[in-house]
């Protein structure tokens, strides 16, 4: 009898752990959505698992899955370079009436290390998904300067424009209006740098 676990024999699962050739499946498990995209815990094999089966998702799979919110996700309008030169030359600042906040979502480090746009604000990527939730006191203590109008356009960039995307979508979900500079840092400057050590 071949133990199976979600379309795949437990001679390929054993990869995942020496516990597999313990005891035999607790059952077989019903497929889900094809082979390479799952694997199954080494516990589903145990005879003593009470647990319900443990799926690996690879991180493939894992962004088809959840990277539409119920359908299809809205389009971020984008912002060209030479529009935002203009955005800055009118004298957008963070802290005053005007209608853009230019926001870095880069780690502080890269700030640091490699410079900024003029008057953009930092907030990491990280912070964007509860940042928005903040009230006016709480934003300013974290970020220095002081928490955005819903009627300001928030103009999101990043090194290459991958990370300012997903802030810009997060904001605009949270009822704020948006602008992405695809171009982000390395359209800017003309160069790069790279990520990690």
């Amino acid at each position: 009898m071949a133990i199976r676990c979600a379309g795949v024999t437990a001679a390929r699962c054993a990869r995942y752990s020496h516990r597999c050739a313990l005891g035999p499946a607790v059952g077989d498990v019903p497929r889900l959505h094809g082979r390479r995209s799952l694997g199954c815990h080494p516990s589903a094999f145990l005879p003593e698992a009470p647990r319900p089966h443990t799926f690996f998702v690879r991180p493939s799979a894992a962004r088809r899955w959840f990277s539409a919110k119920d359908g299809a996700e809205s389009e971020v309008p984008v912002i060209s370079k030479e529009e935002l030169k203009d955005v800055i030359a009118k004298g957008c600042k963070p802290a005053a009436d005007e209608s853009f906040v230019i926001v870095d979502v880069r780690d502080p480090w890269e700030i640091r290390d490699h410079g900024k746009i003029d008057n953009a604000v930092n907030i990491p990527l990280a912070d964007i998904p509860t940042a928005f939730h903040f009230d006016d006191e709480a934003w300013e203590d974290r970020f220095d300067f002081p928490k955005p109008k819903s009627s300001d356009t928030l103009v999101f960039y990043c090194r290459a424009g991958i990370r300012a995307e997903s802030a810009a979508k997060l904001a605009q979900r949270e009822g704020f209006k948006v602008r992405h500079y695809k171009g982000s840092y390395i359209d800017w400057f003309g160069k790069t740098y790279p990520i990690g050590d």
